[in-house]
């Protein structure tokens, strides 16, 4: 038991070096380690993001999967959209508990057999 608690600590350690810029970490034990995690404030980046029409003769896929938690309930959406923007096929699925990295492929995998199965 002591060994598994030293291990929990030294991850939780290794991740908030990771997360917590160069010099501000100085927490060992578990109080030091709470109060850091308490502190943190995460930042926040955000661009602005225009959706553009594929060229003529082409169709554009856009996918998202997403999960409640990094494992959790999951589904995903595509939809493929020709030059004109009009919608060829669209898709969404609830796939049960996943983590988010497996729903994006997922979302990916089901492009693939649709498209194979459409002739693109």
């Amino acid at each position: 038991m002591e060994n598994l608690i030293h291990q929990v600590t030294r991850n939780v350690q290794l991740l908030l070096k990771l997360k917590i810029p160069q010099g501000r970490f100085s927490g060992k034990q578990w109080p030091e380690m709470v109060t850091e995690i308490g502190n943190y404030k995460t930042r926040i980046y955000h661009h602005i993001l225009q959706w553009k029409f594929p060229k003529r003769g082409r169709l554009k896929c856009n996918i998202d999967g997403a999960s409640n938690g990094n494992l959790g309930e999951s589904s995903y959406g595509f939809c493929v959209r020709d030059h004109n923007g009009d919608i060829i096929s669209a898709q969404a699925n609830g796939i049960g508990i996943a983590i988010n990295i497996e729903v994006e492929a997922r979302a990916i995998q089901a492009t693939l057999k649709v498209s194979k199965w459409q002739w693109w």
